[in-house]
């Protein structure tokens, strides 16, 4: 039996390699593909769980508010309309002054 030659040997190996370096390029696009995508999912990610965290933050403020009697006479005042007793209430009626009123003749 005959040994192939070293130059034959050579020349199998570097088209050998040049399969398996072509075969990982081509696999690689939608390796890397699927990397930048997973990227920018994690980018958007992170923003979310930022945004969360600030909300979590106020609302955290918030329930610390509720539990203080100048929030609840606040909300009391602006909701329903409550008034200590004593207090005299004034509304206020907005008119557009360039508006005629039937009264002017």
């Amino acid at each position: 039996m005959k040994l192939p030659s070293s130059r034959l040997l050579v020349k199998i190996s570097f088209l050998l390699f040049l399969l398996i370096l072509g075969a990982l390029v081509l696999g690689g696009r939608e390796n890397l593909a699927t990397l930048v995508h997973f990227r920018n999912v994690k980018t958007t990610l992170i923003k979310e769980a930022l945004a969360l965290v600030e909300e979590n933050k106020r609302l955290t403020q918030e329930k610390k508010a509720l539990h203080g009697p100048e929030y609840l006479e606040r909300l009391s005042r602006e909701s329903l309309g409550l008034v200590r007793p004593g207090e005299t209430i004034y509304v206020v009626e907005e008119r557009n002054p360039l508006s005629v009123s039937p009264d002017r003749n």
